[in-house]
């Protein structure tokens, strides 16, 4: 899969910041998500896919680099 996380948030940029993303689905239906670098850092997730692909569940996520304080991570 592939896309663009749409951060509105000083830590990714300056304001409105498209970040491209790729992931991918294993036999589980375990979902792997990691964006780009963009003002070095970087965005991955993982969560759990409905059987239906409708919904994620379980899901969390991190912030590698750059800003990882409580100041960005309050905006996802």
């Amino acid at each position: 899969m592939s896309g663009v996380f749409h951060i509105d948030d000083a830590c990714f940029g300056s304001g409105a910041t498209d970040v491209p993303y790729t992931g991918t689905v294993d036999a589980r239906n375990v979902v792997y998500i990691a964006s780009a670098g963009v003002n070095a850092q970087q965005l991955t997730f993982k969560g759990l896919l409905a059987a239906d692909g409708t919904a994620i569940t379980q899901g969390s996520f991190k912030v590698l680099g750059g800003c990882t304080g409580k100041h960005c991570q309050r905006f996802f």
